[in-house]
């Protein structure tokens, strides 16, 4: 759902984690990455409430429990995600819980008043899932404390996708909230001008489906056939085109009528 917008970097996360675990001895004991993770987290959400839970489900769980996501509502995404996805329009999203992502445009963003669960490039197997909010607002207690690794790889994390923007440092706003939409390289922009739109629609890095869920099946099949796994998740973000070798993106660009 968009964590691997910085590519899967397995190699980066399994060395921080071994190195994390000749330290601790595989147990979360010393806190140091926890303080790190913390530290980064108010640089990069600064002004704003922040709590941290063991995944995303979780998070969702908790803003429920205290009523600020309705029982069957779903976390709000940018208004291009939706106009793309027809066919799931109907679902009830919340207006005041919004997903959080990287890269996006400035009016794609969530509205400031509002408490975002942001997507890290983490990958979900870390148990780990950041929420904030407004000062003004509460959050609900974040309840089990993920792993030492799961914070060393959230504060490796956070300086990678620090040093995706354009200087290595975010942009600001006037009221010094960081503008983490960042600047694609060369190679991205051209890869994704590339891709067509028989399937897929862009927002900002994205690529979000276009088909309805009578469509789904047979839209997983046409991407298996050019070697595109479609995992069974929401569906709601696609692949980066820019971590594409030539070849697949031109087998991306053929398959959603790009050039």
């Amino acid at each position: 759902n968009g964590r691997a917008i910085l590519g899967h970097r397995t190699r980066t996360i399994g060395r921080r984690v071994l190195e994390e675990m000749s330290r601790t001895g595989g147990a979360a004991l010393s806190g140091r990455w926890e303080a790190r993770a913390w530290k980064a987290l108010s640089r990069l959400f600064p002004g704003r409430n922040i709590a941290v839970f063991t995944g995303l489900g979780e998070a969702v769980a908790a803003l429920r429990k205290i009523s600020l996501l309705g029982p069957t509502a779903r976390p709000t995404d940018p208004p291009c995600f939706y106009g793309a996805r027809r066919g799931l329009c109907d679902a009830e999203y919340s207006p005041d819980v919004w997903y959080w992502r990287p890269f996006l445009p400035e009016e794609a963003m969530p509205p400031p008043e509002a408490i975002q669960l942001p997507i890290l490039p983490v990958p979900a197997a870390f148990g780990i899932q950041v929420v904030t909010a407004p000062r003004r607002r509460r959050l609900p207690d974040g309840g089990q404390r993920p792993a030492e690794v799961a914070f060393a790889v959230l504060t490796r994390a956070i300086a990678d996708l620090r040093s995706a923007n354009s200087g290595g440092e975010p942009e600001r706003d006037s009221k010094g909230r960081p503008r983490t939409r960042g600047q694609l390289s060369g190679r991205s922009e051209r890869a994704l001008s590339e891709v067509g739109d028989a399937w897929v629609a862009r927002c900002g890095p994205y690529l979000v489906p276009r088909w309805c869920p009578l469509e789904e099946s047979e839209a997983v099949r046409r991407f298996a056939e050019k070697g595109f796994y479609l995992g069974p998740s929401d569906r709601t973000t696609l692949v980066m085109p820019a971590l594409l070798s030539r070849g697949e993106l031109q087998a991306l660009a053929g398959l959603t009528g790009g050039r």
